[in-house]
């Protein structure tokens, strides 16, 4: 039966903006995160998710309530569907059930739990068995791994007998034991061990528990390396290796290392770099992206310098660049010595070395031109139109956000055009694009693709004022993400007098290194912009509009977010309803 303390702790222990996002594109605006909703069509996103208050709510259709209600409108659940669901995302054990109704979930739950025995049993019997093993053991000192570590990271031995694990299992024939994947079934009743001969690395889940092994053959075995295969507990796509050790100094440092092996992983730990996880026999995924992003600021793949490393460096910028977002999580990347891989770049150079490694890390946007570019002389035209068609596609995969407005700017210098061109370049260096023109409706100023906040702070920077005054403090704070200490500096400045163009940017060069990157790129992105309008558009009236509008939507969005605030608390009827009022009589007013 599904108590009210139970939901309680669900509750408790969920992230609803993780969860929901996991559904719905959210993007942080001010104390909440906003996305389209998923319950009825809009272009304009007024679904709003309070991380704090755990509840979610649209404007739009008046969708609302917590994490549990999302799951049931979302997926189409029952009450004890969408429990069920959020127990097994949260790795929490479903209480006993008593209804009829419930047997086969109870059933289910019961054989999850007994499946998660077996593999623990397992893990215990393989540790045991390494301690008897001497072969096994040197192998590991061989490997440079020191006893210390092998028990922190519960490594084992399977024997080379065909049914070892009968010495722990009597009944060795019970389906459980092929279901967990550590036996075979050759043929009826005749199992053998999967695992013989290995070194044994247990895999756990995010809560702790063995859900399944990896295993090295000592000899010249083949396959190498031999993972369990997909159970009804364990999914390579899902896990990593090392994720439940590492997520601590992961949180502490704000970064977590990506790379391919587990003796990668223990040799770093071994060397004080606790804070790797590796992927278990497949490729880097989304829903690896997606439980990295909720724990680290910056993840760092670090791969081989040789063609195979490059090539999954390569599938993992694909996986990445879709959940590239502003005030996101940072990506870099690392590649090693050709020939080397994390292990045996830590035994053949040292720890100070690969640290130095890691700290000279190559940017994100840095891999994508090298990538595109792949030692092209953009000079020549065929190379450079080769260079933008790759770029075309990488930008296809990204969300709109400043970063890939500044990937858009960066790109336009590296290709020696201006940025209003640039846009042009992409659409026509598709060489198997139609030639059709497609109809559009202009808008009355057309600049380049450029986010709400590169366009707010183009807007400040060649406004005066008195019109900066319109937005008060706390609003421009709310939708730049809290950056008003470089509001207030371009403020201050621009009150000094006339200050545009190459004077500002100076101006900022010598106080730049006080603000964050993001802060950064904002102001960058924003002088081009201005300076793309300045050649367009020369009407001082249409500028003019241009801010008027952007004003109306910021102060539209922000009143906005207060009411979503104001309608989680059941005293304040009366100042939501005052608020929707404003927020009407501003969307009907006319921009002038």
């Amino acid at each position: 039966m599904i108590t009210k303390d139970f939901k309680e702790q669900l509750l408790e222990y969920a992230d609803i903006v993780s969860i929901v996002n996991s559904y719905v594109p959210l993007k942080k605006r001010g104390t909440n995160h906003v996305g389209l909703c998923p319950f009825h069509q809009e272009k304009t996103p007024s679904f709003t998710v309070n991380s704090v208050k755990g509840f979610f709510y649209c404007f739009g259709c008046g969708a609302k309530g917590d994490v549990i209600s999302f799951l049931m409108q979302y997926k189409h659940h029952n009450f004890n569907e969408a429990i069920e669901e959020l127990a097994q995302f949260l790795g929490v054990p479903m209480p006993a059930k008593t209804s009829v109704d419930s047997v086969e979930i109870e059933k289910r739950r019961q054989k999850l739990e007994n499946l998660k025995k077996l593999l623990l049993k397992s893990a215990r019997f393989y540790r045991e068995q390494l301690k008897q093993h001497s072969k096994a053991i040197q192998y590991l000192k061989s490997r440079g791994i020191f006893g210390k570590t092998a028990s922190k990271f519960h490594l084992g031995f399977s024997p080379n007998g065909w049914q070892s694990l009968k010495e722990v299992f009597p009944d060795y024939q019970c389906s459980a034991l092929q279901e967990a994947g550590l036996v075979i079934v050759s043929q009826p009743h005749k199992n053998y061990d999967r695992f013989r001969g290995r070194v044994m690395f247990p895999i756990l889940n995010r809560v702790g528990e063995v859900i399944g092994f990896g295993g090295r053959a000592l000899g010249t075995d083949l396959p190498k390396y031999l993972n369990s295969p997909e159970t009804t507990v364990f999914s390579k796509s899902r896990e990593l290796y090392n994720f439940f050790q590492a997520k601590k100094e992961v949180a502490r440092v704000g970064q977590v290392i990506v790379v391919e092996g587990y003796f990668d992983v223990i040799m770093m730990d071994q060397c004080y770099i606790s804070n790797a996880v590796a992927t278990l026999g497949t490729s880097f995924t989304f829903d690896h992206f997606t439980l990295l992003s909720k724990h680290a600021k910056e993840i760092i793949f670090m791969f081989d310098g040789d063609k195979a490393g490059k090539h999954a460096a390569d599938r993992a910028l694909k996986i990445v660049l879709p959940g590239m977002k502003d005030n996101g999580t940072s990506i870099s990347f690392v590649f090693l010595q050709a020939g080397f891989d994390p292990d045996t770049y830590l035994r053949e150079f040292g720890p100070e070395k690969l640290k130095r490694q890691i700290k000279e890390r190559i940017p994100l946007s840095q891999f994508i031109f090298s990538t595109v570019s792949n030692d092209k002389d953009l000079s020549i035209p065929e190379s450079a139109s080769s260079a933008i068609f790759s770029l075309k596609q990488l930008l296809s995969l990204m969300p709109a956000s400043i970063f890939k407005n500044q990937v858009m700017i960066s790109a336009g210098k590296r290709f020696s055009c201006s940025l209003t061109d640039f846009d042009d370049k992409l659409k026509s260096s598709n060489p198997k694009a139609s030639s059709k023109k497609v109809e559009f409706k202009p808008s009355p100023i057309e600049v380049p693709p450029m986010s709400a906040e590169v366009r707010m702070v183009a807007v400040v920077i060649r406004s005066s004022d008195k019109k900066m005054s319109k937005l008060t403090k706390s609003e421009l704070s709310w939708f730049l993400g809290g950056q008003l200490d470089f509001l207030l500096w371009l403020q201050e400045i621009l009150e000094q007098g006339d200050v545009r163009g190459k004077d500002l940017e100076s101006e900022f060069n010598l106080v730049q290194h006080s603000f964050s990157n993001d802060e950064r790129n904002l102001f960058n992105g924003a002088c081009e912009l201005n300076l793309a309008i300045e050649d367009m558009v020369e009407d001082q009236k249409m500028q003019e509009l241009e801010f008027a509008f952007l004003y109306k939507t910021i102060k539209i969005r922000y009143l906005e977010e207060l009411a979503a605030e104001a309608s989680l608390d059941r005293n304040s009827f009366d100042r939501v309803k005052g608020l929707r009022q404003e927020i009407l009589k501003l969307k009907n007013s006319q921009v002038e």
